[in-house]
């Protein structure tokens, strides 16, 4: 499938950094596919390729493949997703959080480990760091291999700091900065 290897190829130009390569695969593949020389791309595929431009940051295309792939029969959990990932690039977490509502009343199943670690990126945007806790803990639950679930786990735990109650936590991380003169700050952080 002509397709799947242009679209992985981008992929593996989109994480070395070179964006021109990248998009000139996925015009490639669409290219060959009008030709007919390949099978059309299938939602799937069009959800690989919105995936590999919103990792260019190019959202507003990544957002259009995301439309093509719901009209060429992608799962709407999965566009859903795609969705609020985009949103969440661009800091856009009310619309981010309508796709997984969208998701979250339609579906009747345990929510999916992407779907997870979407809602826990909005509540981190959010700053509402205890249940970003609790979001990314399920996602690296349901993560198997994927460590970047439980990186971000830490990061939140990092950003919520100690627990003391309910409505206030601690961090550890206190910088001391005086407001003296020279000669008396040596001997200041010395007593420290």
């Amino acid at each position: 499938d002509r397709v799947e290897v242009r679209l992985a190829v981008s992929e593996l130009m989109a994480r070395q950094g070179h964006a021109d390569e990248a998009s000139r695969q996925i015009a490639l593949s669409l290219m060959e596919a009008e030709a007919g020389v390949t099978p059309p791309p299938t939602g799937a595929q069009l959800l690989e390729a919105a995936d590999v431009f919103r990792r260019l940051h190019d959202y507003q295309l990544s957002e259009t493949y995301l439309q093509r792939a719901q009209a060429a029969g992608a799962s709407d959990t999965a566009v859903h997703i795609g969705l609020a990932n985009t949103y969440l690039a661009v800091g856009d977490t009310a619309r981010a959080q309508g796709e997984l509502n969208a998701i979250r009343k339609d579906a009747d199943e345990e929510p999916n480990y992407q779907y997870l670690l979407a809602e826990a990126s909005v509540y981190r945007q959010e700053h509402q760091n205890a249940q970003a806790l609790t979001a990314f803990a399920q996602a690296v639950d349901a993560a198997g291999e994927d460590q970047s679930a439980e990186q971000n786990l830490l990061a939140a735990g990092a950003d919520e700091g100690y627990r003391v109650n309910s409505h206030v936590s601690l961090q550890d991380n206190v910088t001391i900065q005086p407001i003296f003169e020279d000669t008396p700050v040596y001997v200041l952080d010395s007593k420290l």
